[in-house]
């Protein structure tokens, strides 16, 4: 029996790690100078950059701690490291937005723990479109940021172009190796009945009773799973006509084991 073995190799990427301390807005109210903040910062977090804003660093740093790192020089390189430093950021996101006549005009910057630059974007927006412009400004950000730190976000998921036949070589090796296992167990039960006497103790009925249980649990698990992978096989040569389609293979975990999870995008 021939195995095609699949070796994926997980590394973890630490992601980038920001923080807002304030980001200065005038002619909005409390409330709208919220949504801005939160609007950038999912659109931040979407694009897998992690952001700390003032509201969280209170719980981080403590309140009065706080005070003095948002009360020094946002220019200053000193200032911003020791706030970098002080949250675990990689750096920090700054930036301008003013309401002039009925024009929003902003400007956000990222730069690093020592005040270099790391993206930066400015554009002007009517008021109705200051959102969908502030989205895709962060959406640019983000762009800029993979170019310049390119090991700080994931890497594209490896992708197999599989034609159906290997799906349906794999179903029916999985089958095959299952109806071993079912028969192999169905021969431990005939051992059991038609030899009794071969087992002279205990601890051998005990251990071929559990040989029996499991040989015949994992064979019908992969007689499933190759009648699985059978049918996934005609779907794919139905659909594509014999075409490759490109996989992508993931695999997890969680409190049950590990399992792998097969995705993909037909031709």
């Amino acid at each position: 029996m021939s195995a095609l073995p699949l070796l994926v190799l997980l590394a973890a990427v630490q992601p980038l790690q920001l923080a807002l301390p304030e980001l200065k807005v005038s002619g909005a109210t409390p409330a709208q100078r919220d949504v801005i903040v939160d609007v950038l910062v999912q659109q931040l977090a979407k694009g897998g950059v992690k952001v700390t804003t003032a509201r969280d660093m209170a719980a981080v740093l403590g309140a009065e701690r706080q005070r003095q790192l948002l009360g020094c020089s946002g220019e200053s390189a000193s200032c911003m490291a020791e706030l970098a430093g002080a949250l675990g950021a990689d750096g920090l996101v700054t930036g301008t937005l003013a309401l002039v006549g009925k024009t929003w005009v902003a400007s956000l910057s990222i730069v690093d723990a020592n005040g270099g630059a790391l993206a930066s974007r400015a554009f002007q927006a009517a008021d109705d479109a200051l959102l969908d412009e502030l989205a895709a400004a962060a959406r640019a950000l983000v762009d800029e940021l993979k170019l310049r730190r390119p090991e700080r976000f994931a890497a594209p998921k490896s992708r197999l172009s599989v034609p159906f036949w290997v799906t349906a070589a794999l179903g029916v090796a999985a089958a095959g190796t299952g109806a071993g296992l079912v028969f192999a167990a169905h021969d431990v039960k005939g051992s059991l009945v038609n030899n009794p006497s071969a087992l002279t103790s205990r601890e051998q009925l005990d251990s071929a009773l559990s040989r029996g249980r499991t040989f015949q649990t994992v064979g019908w698990v992969l007689v499933g799973a190759g009648a699985v992978g059978v049918a996934a096989a005609v779907v794919l040569a139905l659909v594509t006509g014999g075409s490759p389609s490109e996989v992508a293979l993931g695999i997890s975990s969680g409190p049950g084991g590990a399992f792998a999870v097969l995705t993909g995008r037909l031709p």
